[in-house]
């Protein structure tokens, strides 16, 4: 009886050590791959949302600075074509004297988007007329000055 329980003990050994031995070797080989795994999806998922974040972050940027660029045009592109409307009248309407374009671009102050943006005539024989009624001293000759040259250029 003692050879049967014997040969018994050493047939359940080695099933034991076969159990102990699988479970081992499965975590050795699993525990790593399945952190392998997750690291992976760590960095796939971080790598995409990086670049949403970055994607969605230059739309806002370029939104912002057109909205910006807008705010900044469309009081200037109002401003041009107030000028450009007193130009057109001035270029057709014969005025006797400095003093009635004085008072006709006086109006020009009044208004405006942009402080300061009154209109300013300088003429090609001397002398010229701010809107705001500015009086320049009577040596003044604005052709001698560059911004006057390069709008002369310009016109040519």
């Amino acid at each position: 009886m003692r050879n049967k329980k014997e040969k018994k003990e050493n047939q359940e050994a080695p099933k034991k050590k076969l159990k102990k031995s699988v479970g081992k070797t499965l975590l050795l080989i699993l525990l790593p791959l399945v952190a392998w795994g997750m690291a992976s999806i760590i960095l796939f998922l971080n790598h995409k949302a990086t670049k949403t974040i970055s994607a969605t972050a230059m739309m806002d940027l370029q939104a912002e600075t057109n909205a910006n660029a807008q705010s900044i045009a469309t009081p200037l592109q109002m401003l041009k074509s107030c000028y450009n409307t007193y130009a057109d009248t001035m270029e057709v309407v014969d005025f006797a004297s400095h003093d009635q374009m004085q008072k006709y671009i006086a109006y020009s102050l009044k208004g405006q988007p942009v402080k300061n943006s009154g209109i300013y005539l300088c003429f090609e024989k001397g002398g010229a007329i701010f809107a705001d009624g500015t009086i320049l001293p009577d040596d003044f000759d604005a052709s001698t000055k560059s911004w006057y040259q390069a709008a002369e250029g310009k016109k040519r």
